[in-house]
């Protein structure tokens, strides 16, 4: 019944064997327990609960809207992130065995109303953070109502808990790959798409007026989800770049188009078959950190024989799949460490001004912008320098160096800053950007002004 039964069934024994463990193992220690005062949650129901951030980023919000249990409110986004957490919790509870982001019922948290006008959504280590959007790049209310997007970041938060992944470069780009892969299980779930039904995008229907286009990403069409849309399809034309923490959100399209194949491949339901290998690979404890496609390509190989046999269609398909963008006919591994030899750096441009530019967040877009020291007020030159001063210094040159990404932010779809004058050159990420300095960036590229 817990493998076999129909959701409501599978849901039920899974609780009770559950409990039936927790029983066994407290007998094992020492004869059976006097009933417990409280006994823990039980696995396969989550506890949510949504913080109203009141449109700051400079602190924890601890104003709650809404507590696992509690009906709708009258917050809209508050509602959509709940049903989002939810969601997402039922893809890995019911089908991956997976009691929510650590397997242990850890609460899922979360903020909406982050800044205002910020233009991202991000998983910041214990509680995803939602912007509003600023009704221009992403409309309105975009990311607490895209249901692949939450389950995006959510998966950030598993991969976390799991292999780890480095957030540079090609493992950087597999870290968003999974999420997206995640993300877009979670929405065919639980609309109970085939393959065939899915649209198999990541945030259809968020980009505001001035992204024309039609979602975030395509993982069976890499390149084509907006204008301006870089993202590769084959390792052929893997973007070396030291943007967006070496181009993790352009990359991933590789292994996102790698899924796609293997899924319609084998048809019917993508978490049942493709969406598990994916998972095993994932979960097995056979990757490190800095895992790149191949890696991983062969591990969910190594899955599908384990699940369903060496010689199945499963395994199969998983290799053609690979095959198919690249990946296990010829390994990138010495190209997921070229950071150098992209889009031109800031610090090759004029010494009379400050350029800036903005990268990564969910979307993995480019903003830049520049001004002439002159305009700056004698506040944000010393901003300005102090940071130079902070961060351009031996730990970037020795990153380069040594053939690594630039450094990564606090945390997967977080912003990166790079700034250069005169000569001198830094890139930051915006955890750790504060004060005057953070003022004046988002005055110039956008992001969630403090009140």
């Amino acid at each position: 019944m817990a493998e076999r039964g129909a959701p409501p069934d599978r849901r039920a024994a899974r609780d009770t064997l559950a409990v039936d463990r927790w029983l066994r193992a407290m007998r094992a220690r020492g004869g059976a327990p006097a009933p417990p005062r409280r006994l823990p949650p039980a696995p396969g129901r989550p506890r949510r609960t949504i913080f109203d951030a009141g449109h700051r980023i400079d602190r924890r919000a601890d104003r709650i809207l809404r507590r696992e249990g509690e009906p709708p409110v009258a917050d809209e986004a508050a509602n959509q992130a709940y049903d989002g957490f939810g969601d997402t919790y039922r893809l890995f509870w019911e089908v991956m065995g997976r009691d929510s982001i650590d397997g242990l019922g850890h609460p899922l948290l979360g903020e909406v109303h982050f800044g205002r006008g910020y233009d991202n959504a991000f998983w910041d280590g214990e509680r995803l953070i939602f912007g509003d959007g600023d009704g221009r790049l992403f409309r309105i209310g975009a990311f607490t109502s895209s249901l692949d997007v939450i389950g995006h970041e959510l998966t950030h938060a598993v991969i976390e808990r799991t292999i780890g992944l480095r957030y540079d470069g090609q493992p950087g780009a597999l870290n968003e790959s999974i999420a997206d892969v995640f993300g877009a299980l979670v929405k065919q779930y639980a609309l109970g798409q085939t393959v065939e039904q899915a649209d198999w995008s990541i945030g259809a229907g968020i980009l505001g007026p001035a992204l024309r286009g039609y979602a975030l990403r395509s993982l069976s069409a890499p390149g084509t989800a907006f204008e301006g849309d870089l993202q590769p399809a084959h390792v052929r034309d893997y973007v070396p770049t030291d943007t967006d923490n070496g181009g993790v959100h352009l990359n991933s399209g590789i292994p996102n188009r790698a899924f796609y194949l293997v899924a319609v491949a084998l048809g019917g339901y993508a978490w049942e078959r493709a969406g598990r290998i994916w998972y095993r690979a994932l979960v097995a404890g056979e990757l490190p950190g800095d895992a790149g496609f191949e890696a991983f390509a062969r591990a969910t190989v190594r899955s599908a024989a384990a699940l369903f046999g060496p010689r199945s269609a499963e395994a199969v398909a998983v290799a053609e799949g690979w095959a198919e963008v690249g990946v296990l006919r010829r390994p990138m591994r010495a190209m997921a460490t070229q950071t150098e030899g992209g889009e031109a750096g800031a610090g090759r441009r004029g010494s009379g001004r400050l350029w800036i530019e903005r990268s990564g967040g969910i979307a993995g877009l480019t903003l830049r912008a520049s001004i002439s020291i002159e305009e700056l007020t004698d506040r944000e030159r010393r901003a300005v320098r102090r940071c130079l001063a902070a961060e351009a210094g031996g730990s970037l040159r020795h990153r380069r160096r040594a053939g690594g990404a630039p450094p990564s932010p606090a945390g997967p779809d977080r912003f990166v800053y790079r700034l250069s004058l005169g000569g001198q050159e830094a890139v930051v990420g915006e955890d750790r950007v504060r004060g005057d300095l953070r003022r004046l960036l988002e005055r110039l590229v956008g992001g969630g002004a403090p009140p």
